[in-house]
């Protein structure tokens, strides 16, 4: 029996969903499957041979720094063969040409990226249910397809996109990250707050921590929406001049099932 191991990040649900549907459709197809999620998962802990996949959420057309340092930091050798999936709100990003680029220099077997659209949760003003579930009801349908080509170790073929792959470089500064959540203004509510802490407790870089009664947002938000999706209380709020629709597409239990 074959194995894959899923490595993943997943915000408000969207990519969960559908690694969960890549490991049915491995598994029914005689694989081992064995799901890992990025945040809790060092680089030096990944497994070093055999069908490797990175799945997680576009965010500025390239994606959280910290996946990116995950990925970065693991030593690639022969006996790995890698590909991966992204969620995002469009139809494509820059992501296909940083795994291009990226993997030209890593030493394993690299069989492309494939991107599936899906809700986008990064402040929208409206929501519409029937949209979101038939996005996903066709992501769903796309991503069986897509593990039956991986199954056969059939590359993706990569798609220059000259403009948003130009403004990738820029995407992955650190700089764009700072503006991005000065931008949002992220804070709790204290009003609305009951100190759960679950925000504290799902954050995936720490980067909420209780200061007294209540959690404070410190400074290295990476702005992955999840503590503004999943707290019950709707205590953290977003800086606008409009109401901020909460998407998520999975409960919160099943953001830290897959722990290891």
């Amino acid at each position: 029996m074959k194995d894959l191991n899923i490595y993943y990040f997943s915000g408000t649900g969207n990519t969960k969903v559908l690694v969960d549907e890549m490991a049915e459709s491995f598994k029914n197809n005689n694989y081992s499957v064995y799901k890992h999620r990025i945040e809790k998962t060092k680089p030096d802990d990944v497994v070093k041979k055999g069908l490797i996949c990175f799945a997680f959420p576009v965010a500025i057309h390239t994606t959280y720094p910290f996946v990116r340092n995950f990925i970065e930091n693991i030593e690639f050798n022969k006996d790995m063969t890698v590909f991966g999936f992204t969620t995002l709100g469009g139809d494509y990003s820059g992501v296909p040409y940083y795994f291009h680029k990226l993997f030209k220099k890593k030493d394993c077997k690299y069989l492309g990226l494939k991107e599936f659209s899906t809700q986008n949760n990064f402040m929208q003003k409206s929501i519409d249910e029937r949209v979101v579930k038939s996005k996903m009801e066709k992501a769903k349908v796309d991503i069986k397809d897509f593990s039956d080509k991986i199954i056969n170790e059939e590359k993706i073929a990569y798609k220059k996109r000259p403009l948003t792959d130009m403004f990738v470089p820029m995407a992955n500064q650190k700089w764009m990250w700072t503006l991005t959540q000065k931008s949002l203004g992220m804070q709790v509510n204290h009003k609305k707050c009951i100190s759960c802490g679950i925000c504290v407790d799902i954050c995936p870089v720490g980067n909420i921590e209780f200061e007294g009664e209540y959690p404070e947002i410190k400074k290295n938000c990476e702005s992955c929406m999840r503590c503004f999706s999943f707290c019950p209380q709707k205590a953290i709020e977003i800086k606008s001049n409009h109401e901020i629709k909460r998407h998520r597409a999975i409960n919160l239990n099943e953001i830290i099932e897959d722990e290891v």
